[in-house]
């Protein structure tokens, strides 16, 4: 593939599946930290365990690879996705997510009532389901009255574009900044420039973007091969005409399918 990787690196943003994934394996304290700003309204979160890219596997139908599942002192559960294309955060999708954490959760023996307040949060770059507010909490209510259902499930979408001055305005305009000195969080700032700046992160960078690239060797990768080549066309990195080749398609179908995807305007 003709494209030069330091290039597509410098270009890494926490809004890239891959540098993402990588950022919360090397600090996974980072996870709380977001959660914290998201989530204000939890007071004292406490976050007791952290697995970045979590696999759930589901034997029979769909199994589902979580960019970060994380549990907090009182057994709630918690889900980060990060989302640049609007297919990739439908409602469907966060339902699935949110069912099978449950099913992971509850085991053999164990009562219903025993499920943990869950929270499925997408970050969504441009702002998808969240109708120009910097986010929006869904959960299950009654259609007649209101009266809330009780089966502590929330779904959460935070807007990428959401750049202002708050708390969580100034964590979208971090996640979306390649640079890590003009950063505003430190704890973002520092990982960031860990993996763009120091010679071991870098090697790991170049090491995961090599595999990406190094097509038809990984397999199971497809879904996100195709997404990170819709990616860097939009950047200008690499041309429509070489994605194209490199994901098997006609010039016309990569366009129409980038399009569908909600990488183009």
């Amino acid at each position: 593939m003709n494209v030069n990787l330091e290039k597509i690196i410098d270009e890494y943003c926490l809004f890239d599946d891959a540098f993402m994934r990588l950022c919360f394996k090397e600090k996974p304290e980072c996870v709380e930290f977001i959660l914290k700003i998201i989530l204000p309204q939890i007071d004292g979160l406490k976050i007791t365990e952290i697995k970045p890219e979590y696999e759930i596997d589901n034997l029979v139908n769909h199994s589902v690879c979580l960019d970060a599942y994380a549990v907090d002192e009182n057994c709630s559960i918690y889900n980060i996705e990060i989302q640049r294309a609007s297919k990739d955060a439908c409602p469907k999708r966060l339902r699935y997510h949110g069912s099978l954490m449950d099913c992971n959760y509850l085991k053999k023996s164990k009562k219903y009532d025993t499920l943990p307040v869950r929270y499925v949060i997408f970050i969504s770059e441009n702002g998808y389901r969240c109708n120009g507010k910097p986010l929006r909490q869904f959960s299950n209510f009654a259609d007649d009255d209101g009266e809330a259902l009780g089966d502590e499930t929330y779904f959460v979408y935070v807007n990428g574009r959401n750049k202002n001055d708050t708390a969580l305005g100034k964590l979208m305009q971090d996640m979306s900044n390649p640079n890590p000195d003009t950063m505003n969080y430190k704890l973002l700032s520092d990982l960031v420039g860990y993996f763009k700046k120091k010679t071991k992160g870098k090697d790991d960078v170049m090491t995961t973007s090599e595999k990406i690239f190094n097509l038809g060797k990984e397999e199971g990768r497809e879904e996100g091969k195709i997404s990170q080549l819709f990616d860097l066309t939009r950047k200008q990195i690499i041309s429509t005409t070489i994605a194209a080749q490199q994901a098997n398609m006609t010039e016309q179908e990569f366009c129409e399918q980038m399009k569908q995807a909600g990488y183009t305007d």
